[in-house]
């Protein structure tokens, strides 16, 4: 049975880009910064290293967005969704 959208659920469309780093470069964290002008810290841990191919790219993204304790946005991806504009063609991917 599938599970309800819980009230913390989002659809967010942006651009997925690397947001941390560790001492030799190597990526460790990621952001969606939406189209909003809002940022969401991706909080999978460890990280999905396939969500790498999708950077720099547009995406949609469906997930629960959770506070921070620092006050930034977190987002727990459930599912995300590559936007060619040019084509109107699209990529689907599920993670829950």
């Amino acid at each position: 049975m599938k599970d309800a959208k819980t009230a913390n659920e989002q659809s967010i469309s942006g651009i997925l880009l690397a947001s941390q780093f560790d001492l030799e470069g190597n990526i460790t964290g990621l952001a969606v910064y939406a189209n909003t002008e809002d940022i969401y810290e991706v909080i999978q841990k460890p990280l999905d290293r396939s969500l790498l191919d999708l950077l720099q790219m547009n995406i949609r993204v469906n997930g629960e967005i959770q506070r921070l304790l620092d006050g930034r946005c977190g987002l727990k991806i459930k599912s995300i969704e590559l936007i060619d504009d040019d084509n109107d063609n699209s990529f689907f991917t599920n993670y829950s």
